[in-house]
């Protein structure tokens, strides 16, 4: 099987991904080029989800811990997710915190 990584907007190739006769182990999604939503309305919880968080400026997150406060209550809150932070980006307690929501 594969992890698809990609650091910018693909979720127009998710259909065709989808469609493949090999194991998808799960997708870095790369926010805001590309949606989980999206994602999860075709891959649901199939797929381990990494997401990645551009700067605020781009994003309008301030960190992960936003981002996943963001996806709490959501269809895609459900799914199996891999985090992956960045230095000065919250606290251990925080994140974990906030990551309790997450998942199945």
């Amino acid at each position: 099987g594969v992890f698809i990584h990609c650091c910018g907007q693909y979720e127009h190739h998710f259909a065709a991904l989808a469609r493949t006769d090999f194991k998808i182990h799960g997708l870095e999604i790369h926010y805001p080029y590309t949606s989980i939503e999206k994602a999860y309305e075709i891959f649901g919880d199939r797929v381990i989800y990494v997401s990645y968080v551009a700067p605020h400026e781009i994003s309008g997150f301030a960190d992960l811990t936003t981002f996943i406060a963001h996806l709490a209550g959501k269809p895609c809150a459900q799914a199996r997710h891999w985090l992956a932070t960045c230095h000065n980006w919250g606290s251990t307690a925080t994140l974990k915190e906030a990551a309790a929501c997450l998942g199945n």
